[in-house]
């Protein structure tokens, strides 16, 4: 694995049971830490011209990214490049290009359409990026079959897009009842766009019932939420728990009775990704609460593991709570189904379907295809 340097306390090399990581230095500004140029705005010709040419900027340091990345794994020589995201897929094509080696671009969001703030010099340099080499992978892999979708009609020409999810490394095999209270548990960043505020007051709302609300995760917006909670007077009823190792997120779940995602997907990103916390959830055998968006309910839908609810806010939620706190026989029946659906989405299932496509993706009489494709 090859990445970049984007924290001064990274190391350049690492091992790990799975082989190597290695990081390149290419810049002395280094990204994370610093953060990247802002948007657009009207605010006048100066400004626009200011903009245009900091996107160009930003787009020119990423490129730079992947000039070092290419190097690093030009270097290595290998059979098949797996390159993660549009900001690393110039990498993976000028890898390819090298050494011959077959490459598999890798979506694990839209970067474009995931909400951000960026000029649209930058976005668009990286638009035509992604046209462009979106048609010369050698196969295309993405996290949910919605996703997938919108890249298949975006790019018809591309390999068509194959949905690997982000599999879970073990799952529990026994679906436990529903615990009185209610057992609801939320895991992962405390980022705005989880709406994690609108949960906690719809866990306020429900005084009637007898609920609880774990929150297990970190950063973001945690200060914010503990004064949310002490104002609403429910710190009996909603408590944190600190993050654990990313290798026990399944057994850490597993104590609980119902996993709430909820954010509202005002990006097309958020509505048609399916974050690895979907996963988990089901692996842990918990019953899912979700915002009703395309790519939870590919999921949810098809495993009849949990309730959608449209994301419109807090009433919507507080509906929901009551639905499955009122109907105990439901949320078990969702959690049985969990965790018979789990074993399709662990690890070890995913990747024999990535396997497969890695071995099509080098096999020669498959690559003499494919450029005879290209060539008509």
């Amino acid at each position: 694995m090859i990445g970049i340097v984007t924290r001064s306390d990274h190391p350049t090399a690492e091992v790990h049971p799975f082989g190597q990581l290695m990081r390149v230095e290419t810049t002395k500004r280094l990204h994370s830490e610093n953060g990247e140029p802002q948007a657009d705005g009207n605010h006048g010709a100066g400004s626009h011209r200011g903009t245009v040419l900091a996107g160009i900027r930003t787009f020119a340091g990423r490129m730079k990214d992947n000039w070092f990345l290419a190097q690093a794994a030009s270097k290595i020589a290998p059979d098949v490049v797996i390159a993660s995201d549009l900001l690393a897929w110039v990498a993976g094509y000028l890898t390819k290009l090298r050494t011959r080696s077959a490459l598999i671009l890798d979506v694990r969001d839209l970067v474009l359409d995931a909400g951000d703030s960026c000029s649209r010099s930058y976005a668009w340099l990286l638009r035509h990026v992604e046209a462009f080499i979106v048609q010369r992978g050698d196969a295309l892999v993405t996290v949910s079959e919605p996703l997938a979708e919108v890249l298949r009609q975006r790019y018809p020409n591309a390999p068509s897009a194959v949905a690997i999810y982000s599999g879970a490394f073990e799952c529990v095999n026994r679906a436990e009842p529903p615990h009185e209270p209610l057992r609801l548990f939320f895991q992962g960043q405390f980022a705005k766009d989880r709406c994690l505020d609108e949960v906690i007051e719809a866990v306020a709302r429900v005084s009637d019932l007898d609920v609880t609300l774990t929150l297990q995760g970190f950063g973001g917006i945690e200060a914010e939420l503990h004064r949310l909670v002490e104002e609403l007077g429910v710190s009996e009823r909603v408590r944190f728990i600190p993050p654990c190792d990313p290798r026990d997120v399944v057994r850490s779940a597993a104590g609980f009775d119902v996993g709430v995602i909820a954010p509202r997907g005002d990006s097309l990103n958020y509505r048609v990704a399916v974050p690895a916390k979907l996963i988990d959830y089901i692996a842990a055998g918990l019953a899912v609460l979700a915002s009703d968006l395309p790519g939870f309910r590919s999921v949810v839908e098809l495993e009849q593991c949990g309730l959608l609810f449209e994301p419109t806010g807090v009433d919507a939620i507080e509906d929901a709570i009551r639905s499955l706190a009122d109907d105990p026989a439901t949320v078990m029946r969702m959690k049985e189904n969990a965790v018979r659906a789990a074993s399709r989405y662990l690890a070890s299932s995913q990747e024999r379907r990535l396997v497969e496509i890695v071995s099509r993706a080098i096999d020669p009489a498959e690559q003499a295809h494919r450029q005879g494709e290209r060539n008509a």
